[in-house]
C-alpha cells in the first residue's frame, strides 16, 4: 500500500522510515506493552525527515532523557493480560531544551486550552 501511495504522489517526497527504524533494531524504538513506537524511533523518524526536506535537525544529546518506571501500555489496556500488568516497563521520553507551550483542542476541535508540550513524566 505504501508503495502504491507513494507511486501517486505529485510534488511531494516520501521518506522512508522503515530503513532508518531498520538500522536501530538493537534499540527499544518499540515499547514492549504497547503498539505504538516510542520516543526515540519518532526521533528518528523526524531526523529522516529533516535530511531529506535539508532542514536543520537537533541532537538527541540537546534533549533530556526522561524515564518513568512502571508503564504499561495500551496492549494491556486492550487486552488486560495479567501477565503485561505484572511486567511494566520504563517509559522513555525526551525533553527539549526549551520549554515549549502548544494548544490542545477536543477532537471535534472545541474546548481550546493551552498547555506544555510535554506533561509532567515525573
Amino acid at each position: 500500500n505504501i508503495e502504491n501511495i507513494n507511486a501517486h504522489l505529485n510534488g511531494v517526497e516520501p521518506i522512508n522510515v522503515y530503513d532508518i527504524l531498520g538500522q536501530h533494531t538493537d534499540e527499544l524504538i518499540y515499547p514492549r506493552t504497547d503498539h505504538h513506537w516510542g520516543a526515540i524511533a519518532a526521533y528518528y523518524a523526524a531526523q529522516e525527515f529533516a535530511s531529506v526536506a535539508n532542514v536543520p535537525f537537533r541532537d538527541i544529546s540537546r534533549f533530556e532523557k526522561i524515564t518513568k518506571p512502571g508503564y504499561v501500555g495500551t496492549l494491556y489496556g486492550y487486552s488486560g493480560d495479567i501477565v503485561l500488568k505484572d511486567n511494566p516497563e520504563d517509559f522513555v521520553n525526551y525533553a527539549p531544551e526549551e520549554d515549549y507551550t502548544t494548544t490542545y483542542y477536543d477532537s471535534d476541535l472545541t474546548n481550546q486550552r493551552d498547555g506544555r508540550l510535554l506533561t509532567d513524566l515525573g
